[in-house]
């Protein structure tokens, strides 16, 4: 992963760009939810000049701000991760005398499964556009198997399929701002995000525990060596940002996920290896990975996805090409150590 790049997530969803918020997708960069990448292309510009950045940081794993700007005009960008992505524009004028301002919106989506994003992208199936005056859009079907990305802007604008402008006329120090919702649409359900504007630190209810909550039920540490504190802080932190809730299971806690950029689903034998190790500190997750991959537990043989009655499973996998039925990660039990670290984390668990 690029040391450089601003990557915040939320369960099953993350947003990949570089250091200003862009993206122009590589790999792993973009917007992706339940394995696809709903943004391929994002790109805020001034003027018609891309902004400068002069800081980006998450604030926590799952929102970021960039500060940045250009010809006397400063422009910050916060971004919040939940399910889907909401992101603030605002856009502040500091000349002392009045000026014109283009805010202009550059988006697109290749679809691209997380399999195919890693060999470079997708080309396969049909893309269309349908854009209003303060929202557009983008749908992408293949073999009647449908994904979209609505992005809702909250003022009008000339919105089209590939960008939207915003034409300003603002006072001296006059700010403005936009927020945009960025929302998946699979198989005609949308996800919108659950935080927006300004929410840096609330709670996203999908989780069971806050950030807060979280490292209050984690032991705590006492030492002479800060950085040793920050270390065991930060580490704490890390872990929780791996949390995912699949859907198609009932669990009472989030369970580990595999890992960021191209693990974030429910992940057999990582998965248990993560709760293992975090038993000391949070137990919940060996008990939700527990709960998980035994109600994903095979029942049947099936050659295609490496199934037999008992096997715990290895990968699975919610995108275009499971849907299809072009990957057996539906889910697929192709490991042979899943189960038996299955049986050695619930004993340890009861331990």
């Amino acid at each position: 992963m690029d040391d450089t790049a601003l990557v915040i997530l939320d369960g099953c969803t993350f947003m990949y760009s570089d250091s200003a918020g862009n993206v122009e997708a590589r790999e792993a960069e973009g917007l992706f939810y339940q394995d696809v990448r709903h943004l391929s292309s994002w790109e805020v510009l001034v003027d018609g000049e891309p902004i400068e950045p002069l800081s980006s940081r998450r604030v926590d794993y799952y929102p970021a701000r960039i500060v940045g700007g250009g010809e006397d005009v400063a422009v910050r960008r916060d971004r919040f991760v939940t399910e889907g992505m909401h992101e603030d524009v605002v856009v502040q004028n500091l000349s002392p005398e009045a000026r014109e301002v283009r805010v202009e919106v550059r988006y697109g989506s290749d679809f691209a499964d997380v399999m195919e994003a890693q060999q470079g992208g997708n080309g396969a199936g049909r893309s269309w556009r349908e854009a209003r005056a303060r929202s557009v859009t983008l749908w992408h079907e293949r073999r009647g198997y449908r994904r979209g990305t609505a992005l809702t802007f909250n003022r009008s604008g000339d919105v089209g399929g590939r960008r939207a402008r915003f034409d300003l006329r603002l006072r001296p120090r006059e700010t403005w701002s936009l927020c945009i919702d960025v929302t998946p649409i699979v198989e005609g359900r949308r996800r919108p995000p659950l935080l927006r504007c300004c929410d840096f630190h609330e709670h996203a209810p999908k989780m069971a525990l806050s950030v807060d909550e979280w490292l209050e039920k984690t032991p705590q540490l006492e030492t002479e060596h800060e950085a040793l504190e920050r270390t065991y802080r930060q580490s704490n932190l890390d872990l929780a940002a791996l949390r995912i809730r699949p859907d198609n299971v009932t669990i009472t806690h989030a369970m580990p996920g595999g890992g960021l950029p191209w693990f974030m689903t429910a992940f057999g034998r990582d998965s248990l290896i993560a709760a293992y190790e975090a038993l000391p500190f949070h137990a919940d997750l060996a008990a939700a990975a527990l709960e998980a991959l035994a109600e994903m537990q095979a029942t049947e043989w099936d050659n295609w996805r490496d199934a037999e009655p008992g096997k715990i499973p290895h990968e699975l996998r919610r995108g275009t090409l499971a849907a299809l039925n072009e990957i057996p990660h539906t889910p697929y039990y192709g490991s042979h150590d899943s189960t038996l670290w299955w049986l050695i984390v619930i004993d340890e668990y009861h331990r």
